[in-house]
């Protein structure tokens, strides 16, 4: 006997239900009138379309535990073999952003731990399934020549070892111009996230060069060469837009802004957040036009008629592991300290340990548990009991910030936009997570 999954999250949008399955990370719409996923548990149903809902754990079995097969999947993903580090080449920044948290003074990683990092990658690298780096500062591009020549090295250990690489980079994108991306690429850097504050008068108000000179102008032209002079269509920018009371005021521009310039480009997606007061010296000049909650930006981007892609959401919506969490996960400072968070660095509730003088990793396995179990065990009443608890990213950091309690990400109604947004301009973009079940046929969306 099948029965619908404790998992399936049900939204009704006009003529439509949106079923997510939050263990599957897939979102099925279907005619509102054919939302029951029950009407195909009987053997006599439609083969095709059952197989499809208990693949993707629509339907289960009625003796299953769907709590412990969740778990299993956690676990899973906490302890996949991959090898993922954050690099932190510099702490510099060609920025001066006022909202920006980090207060260290701006340091470089010197010879001796650029060469300490070349040896954990050639000792660790032959034991792993995979390797990923995420670049991240600071500014990285502030410090291109390191970042190439580390990128090198690990690209060759990786080739020696048979282990697929690749990279991403989080950059201001100021620095990347036409030959600097071109070098990145080379070096399978396929994932850039850069961020925009608005349009120029809001975006170099928040994040002005160093010298009080605005930005907007050089990052959005450095994009639009990427966009017209790079014909691989093997990476993705991904937009970060963050939003302040500043930037609503002019939202329907600015869209129309993005639209125009980067939406017929399916390389671009865009992500829309709101500002945090993450602590500083600069952030109190800005307080009173930061944003309480990103149910506010949710609902102008519903209200808008411009549709952009949202995928970048769906990272959020489907991530249900952070990768501090992860096992054989690494934030590697200049100095070769050693977190498992980025916010986290240079704080020692995030410091696990170091890389000796041969590039071995000598960590404090104390330290690293807790981060695990962070993950592995969701054994809170209130998660238990959650439709949402298999995608939950579980924050491991703001558990230790927060000395121990879970904060919960998304609310029903939150749910409700977020799965709103996926589905628009499906006829426009294909998604590879939504699907619709019409007239008795399972189309891919």
């Amino acid at each position: 006997m099948f029965i619908p999954s404790k998992f399936n999250y049900l939204y009704v949008s006009n003529n439509k239900t949106l079923i997510y399955n939050s263990l599957s990370k897939i979102l099925l719409i279907t005619d509102k009138d054919d939302s029951d996923v029950r009407k195909y548990e009987n053997i006599s149903a439609d083969t095709r379309i059952r197989k499809f809902l208990l693949d993707h754990h629509f339907l289960v079995h009625s003796d299953i535990d769907e709590n412990a097969v969740a778990k299993l999947y956690r676990m899973e993903e906490v302890m996949k073999n991959d090898l993922q580090v954050m690099i932190l080449p510099t702490s510099a920044c060609n920025f001066q952003c006022v909202y920006c948290y980090e207060t260290m003074k701006s340091f470089h990683m010197n010879k001796e731990t650029q060469n300490r990092v070349k040896m954990f990658f050639n000792r660790e690298v032959r034991y792993h399934r995979l390797v990923h780096v995420e670049w991240f500062g600071g500014e990285p591009l502030v410090q291109k020549e390191l970042v190439y020549d580390l990128s090198e090295s690990i690209i060759s250990t990786c080739q020696r070892y048979g282990k697929p690489y690749r990279a991403s980079i989080t950059t201001n994108g100021y620095l990347l111009d036409i030959a600097t991306f071109q070098r990145l690429l080379g070096y399978h850097v396929y994932t850039y996230c850069i961020t925009l504050d608005g349009p120029s008068a809001v975006h170099d108000k928040l994040r002005p060069q160093k010298d009080g000179k605005g930005s907007f102008h050089k990052i959005i032209q450095n994009l639009l060469d990427i966009k017209n002079k790079i014909i691989s269509h093997y990476f993705t920018i991904v937009l970060r837009i963050n939003v302040t009371k500043d930037l609503l005021e002019c939202f329907e521009d600015f869209l129309e802004f993005l639209r125009y310039h980067f939406d017929d480009d399916p390389r671009f997606t865009f992500m829309f957040r709101i500002v945090g007061d993450y602590g500083g010296d600069r952030i109190a000049e800005i307080r009173s036009h930061l944003l309480d909650t990103v149910d506010v930006v949710y609902d102008q981007l519903l209200r808008s008629k411009i549709t952009l892609d949202y995928r970048a959401h769906y990272a959020l919506l489907s991530n249900s592991v952070c990768s501090a969490a992860k096992r054989h996960a690494y934030t590697l400072y200049m100095d070769g300290s050693i977190y498992k968070c980025n916010s986290l660095v240079g704080d020692e509730k995030g410091y696990i340990g170091s890389l000796g003088q041969h590039g071995e990793l000598i960590i404090d396995e104390g330290l690293l548990s807790r981060w695990i179990a962070t993950n592995c065990n969701n054994d809170q009443k209130k998660c238990v009991d959650c439709k949402f608890a298999p995608s939950c990213n579980n924050c491991p950091a703001k558990e230790h910030v927060m000395n121990g309690e879970r904060p919960c990400i998304y609310t029903e109604n939150r749910l409700d936009k977020l799965l709103e947004l996926l589905t628009r301009g499906l006829e426009k973009r294909q998604y590879g997570f939504v699907y619709k079940l019409d007239k008795g046929e399972i189309i891919s969306c």
